[in-house]
């Protein structure tokens, strides 16, 4: 379970009792997509901006420079593609 909010987004394990991760990023985060292996997760901000964490590599990337606030995101079905 993903839980988007200020200033990053809140990771939970599916199982009882089961541990929270944050990821931190500045800004206010308003959506949250996963990739369909559990690779990547990529935030919406109210910023014309999306940003994601790679949960493997423990990566991050910013991607800016949209005209206005990015309103959706999906991954295609072999999560090759973010749209």
């Amino acid at each position: 379970l993903g839980v988007a909010h200020y200033n990053g987004v809140t990771l939970l394990e599916r199982r009882e009792g089961g541990a929270h991760k944050t990821l931190q990023f500045e800004g206010m985060h308003t959506g949250i997509s996963f990739h369909p292996e559990g690779d990547f997760v990529v935030t919406r901000m109210r910023d014309p901006a999306l940003h994601g964490w790679c949960l493997r590599e423990g990566g991050e990337h910013v991607m800016d420079g949209y005209s206005g606030a990015v309103r959706s995101v999906s991954w295609s079905s072999t999560g090759q593609w973010l749209a």
